[in-house]
């Protein structure tokens, strides 16, 4: 098997996707494999999530813009907006879906009948807002067709995980996390968290067949795994707690059996003032 990450590696410009093989233990650009459509080495992806098959993968796409496009100058000056795609690993077909006119669009979510996506950004008149990146109550929530079309908003906030009936999102905001109701068209909200202001930096995991739920939060430097009790009402109890002084946990994901979590970990301290060190 392997694992996808979204990787900046030192002398990039600008993160990739990336893949970890676990049997070889080596890194590789994943459009090194697949190639890239149209923009050649212009072109960036950010975090990926497959579908509930594993044939697709859908993730964030960008190109990278430079100072003069024909010139043979390679630096690049900025990062272009960011859009949904689709790939399909035994066709090897890309397909942007996305068209909307969002900020940061990332993470996207597959339903469970792989019809569906749910992802995150943020509106154009939220980015004149006071921090309005790391505040989760700036961000919303959209869905999509995986095809492509119907592309709307459904509410604020960020991090959405399908249901395994794929009638509710659980989903993330400042205070807590909460359940959207596709049906009644409601959220709930169904944990706070105890400061009731988390950031964008923390994360939300959930296993694929809805029984476990992971959270991360840099300044606690720990890891909640919670057991999901019920969906309806939606319960959770925690199973597990692990707690790190010295070190900061993100992006927890639970692999398709459920069976173990892996989460992006660094250390905090004086030599790096204020920095990430020993990113793992």
């Amino acid at each position: 098997g392997r694992i996808h990450q979204t990787l900046a590696l030192k002398g990039d410009y600008a993160a990739n996707l990336y893949f970890f093989d676990i049997a070889t233990h080596q890194f590789k650009l994943l459009f090194d494999e697949y190639g890239s459509p149209d923009f050649g080495d212009m072109y960036v992806g950010y975090t990926s999530r497959f579908s509930s098959q594993g044939d697709k993968f859908a993730y964030t796409t960008a190109r990278l813009l430079r100072e003069n496009e024909r010139s043979d100058d390679k630096s690049v000056v900025s990062v272009s907006p960011l859009e949904i795609t689709t790939f399909n690993i035994n066709t090897e077909r890309w397909q942007p879906i996305s068209k909307s006119f969002l900020y940061h669009k990332r993470l996207p979510q597959w339903s469970p009948d792989d019809t569906k996506i749910v992802f995150s950004g943020v509106e154009r008149d939220k980015i004149q807002l006071p921090d309005y990146f790391n505040n989760l109550n700036r961000w919303s929530i959209y869905l999509i067709d995986s095809q492509g079309g119907n592309e709307h908003r459904l509410i604020s906030g960020a991090y959405p995980h399908w249901s395994p009936d794929g009638n509710k999102l659980l989903f993330m905001r400042s205070d807590g996390l909460y359940i959207y109701n596709f049906q009644s068209k409601k959220n709930e909200k169904v944990y706070s968290f105890l400061n009731g202001n988390a950031t964008i930096s923390a994360k939300l995991g959930l296993s694929r067949d809805g029984k476990f739920l992971a959270l991360t939060n840099p300044p606690t430097h720990d890891i909640k795994v919670f057991d999901v009790v019920s969906w309806e009402p939606f319960t959770i109890s925690i199973k597990k707690q692990i707690f790190n002084g010295e070190t900061s946990f993100f992006w927890p994901v639970f692999s398709p059996d459920s069976q173990y979590l892996v989460v992006q970990a660094s250390d905090w301290d004086d030599a790096s003032e204020g920095k990430r060190s020993n990113q793992r």
